[in-house]
């Protein structure tokens, strides 16, 4: 029986989102401090070393290609306890260079509990680099950890030279502490009004500037861009080493199709949501991205309506070398990451796969052979 899904859930869907979410990462920071409860966390949720599914993306190793992506963990609170929940690697952020509240409207938060979907609208609400930084010292992930920089949100307008040194200077405290940095080229839900990135000239500084900072350990570029941007900015990055691949956004728009969530209940909702009707828009853009990339210079990282083995199997046959989750943790539990592993190997043995790096975009391969 899933004790999660049956008994923990309704409990915690009667509680606000944001303030539900506080009391689990409250409870992740007890455990980390009890080396017992620690150790159960991993028998109860942990992956077991399956060969199939370890794969090396830029250098670095994975026991699994299945991560916890960026928003759930905001501050580095609870790297001990959701490193050993089954996942391949976790992202924390996102980070800005110095702490912000986020935004200040209340609710920020919103479940579509008929869509297995979030709203969100926090502003990134951080403690700031040094700070995050100072945790992952003290609380050392199991697997590799990567972080995700941001612009500080201010609510006010910034030049895009501020914000491109800022986010330079947000990787300083990091270098030597985690396996990945994550830049976000613009978050969908900070109120500064800026989109610096938008010019893509401006890439080209900020790398500029990130390459300025010796022992960066491998960076990757979250950004949302049209088909016909694509090429440019793999250009622009090809030219730095440290660049080593992409996780494209793919936030669908509003009005949002495929939802069974009434469109006047979303209409109240601020920000941008997340979760199964993502998928569609992932699958296309990570298409999109790998048809225009060297796989042998750049990888693609994939989140947006993955939930289950098949899923995440579907977004790697597209192109993607690791996947991520986040919204579907709030609906499925701790669990998560172990059945989307089981289920992922399982789909790789059924078609010869002999490990998940062999079918990085397998249908790509598939459709040069028919065209031929």
């Amino acid at each position: 029986m899933d004790i999660y899904r049956m008994a923990l859930r309704p409990l915690l869907f009667r509680l606000d989102p944001e303030w539900a979410h506080h009391q689990a990462m409250l409870a992740c920071r007890l455990i980390a401090r009890l080396p017992l409860a620690l150790g159960i966390v991993e028998k109860l949720y942990g992956t077991r070393a399956n060969p199939r599914l370890a794969t090396s993306v830029a250098g670095i190793h994975f026991p699994n290609p299945v991560g916890l992506s960026a928003g759930y963990d905001k501050n580095g609170n609870s790297v001990a306890v959701l490193s050993r929940m089954g996942f391949g690697y976790v992202d924390v952020g996102s980070v800005s260079l110095e702490p912000s509240s986020g935004n200040t409207a209340r609710p920020r938060l919103f479940r579509l509990p008929a869509d297995e979907a979030l709203v969100v609208y926090y502003g990134v609400p951080n403690d700031g680099a040094a700070v995050v930084a100072g945790r992952f010292t003290d609380h050392p992930s199991r697997v590799p950890l990567g972080v995700t920089l941001v612009e500080t949100n201010t609510g006010r307008a910034n030049e895009a030279s501020d914000v491109i040194a800022e986010i330079a200077a947000a990787a300083i405290p990091f270098r030597g502490l985690t396996d990945m940095i994550f830049i976000s080229a613009a978050c969908p839900n900070e109120t500064s009004g800026t989109r610096p990135f938008s010019d893509l000239d401006n890439l080209r500084r900020l790398f500029d500037k990130l390459g300025q900072h010796p022992n960066l350990p491998p960076v990757f570029l979250k950004i949302k861009a049209p088909a016909n941007q694509i090429e440019r900015i793999v250009g622009i990055a090809t030219a730095f080493p440290f660049i080593k691949g992409f996780q494209p956004s793919v936030g669908p728009p509003r009005p949002y199709v495929g939802l069974n969530t009434s469109a006047a209940v979303l209409a109240s909702m601020p920000g941008s949501a997340t979760g199964p009707h993502a998928k569609p828009y992932l699958l296309q853009c990570l298409k999109d991205w790998y048809e225009r990339l060297d796989p042998g210079r750049h990888v693609l990282i994939a989140t947006g309506g993955i939930r289950c083995g098949a899923d995440a199997y579907d977004a790697i046959r597209a192109g993607a070398s690791l996947v991520g989750l986040v919204t579907a943790l709030v609906y499925h539990g701790p669990g998560l990451a172990r059945r989307v592993n089981v289920e992922l190997s399982a789909l790789l043995e059924r078609d010869g796969y002999a490990n998940v790096a062999d079918a990085v975009g397998a249908d790509r391969a598939r459709r040069q052979r028919s065209v031929v």
